[in-house]
């Protein structure tokens, strides 16, 4: 918010009525209805460094769990799916690189300053990594049968990785990209009578046995 008035003090007052329209006439509401947006304590730092151009110490924690030390040249954040991201460049290096803010542990300003690369655009960089990112992340693919009832279950927490192959009457036969084993066999289980896979056979024998052993361990903690 900060951000946008300090551009909105920077335009003539010709540009500021016009932005001041617009906003009446689309409201961007960032938040989820489910309340899944991670905690960015250290955001507002980060901010007024991206801002400044200030170089930042900033303690980051790896998904690894591990503490590490970094002096960064931070040159823009990115909001994506309730998470912000920083976009910077470590000091003594030519490689600009994507932090997750959620796991930025401690930030210092230095009153130091850095000179921004010119040819930097961050919407080419956050489009070639998302890409990279993309390309990087483990596949499963399922082949399985559905209940068209089932297909607001996929739109909403599948979306992007899922495809309708045929339908007959109250059923859909569809693939499902998952990233791993468990992803998929969580998933199925949890559409229960609705879902039936099938293949890969492994995923489908998995399944099949995990729901015969639900009534034995109820009966088993009564």
């Amino acid at each position: 918010d900060n951000a946008i008035l300090k551009l909105l003090a920077m335009l003539p007052n010709h540009h500021q009525q016009q932005v001041e329209q617009m906003q009446q006439r689309l409201y961007l509401d960032p938040s989820s209805w489910y309340n899944t947006e991670e905690a960015h304590p250290m955001l507002g730092h980060i901010k007024e460094a991206v801002w400044n151009d200030s170089v930042i110490d900033m303690q980051y924690e790896t998904w690894e769990g591990k503490q590490k030390s970094l002096t960064l040249e931070p040159y823009s954040l990115v909001y994506k799916s309730g998470r912000w991201y920083l976009v910077a460049r470590q000091q003594n290096n030519d490689g600009i690189r994507t932090y997750r803010v959620s796991r930025v542990r401690d930030v210092a300003i230095q009153s130091q300053t850095f000179e921004r690369d010119r040819h930097f655009d961050i919407a080419t960089y956050w489009e070639d990594a998302s890409q990279q990112f993309q390309q990087r992340l483990p596949e499963y693919p399922v082949t399985m049968r559905v209940r068209a009832g089932t297909l607001i279950y996929f739109q909403h927490s599948l979306s992007g990785r899922y495809k309708v192959l045929s339908q007959d009457d109250n059923w859909l036969v569809m693939t499902v990209q998952y990233m791993v084993f468990e992803e998929a066999r969580t998933s199925v289980l949890g559409l229960g009578i609705d879902a039936e896979v099938i293949e890969p056979i492994e995923l489908h024998e998995a399944v099949v046995e995990q729901a015969a052993a639900i009534p034995e361990d109820k009966s088993g903690s009564s």
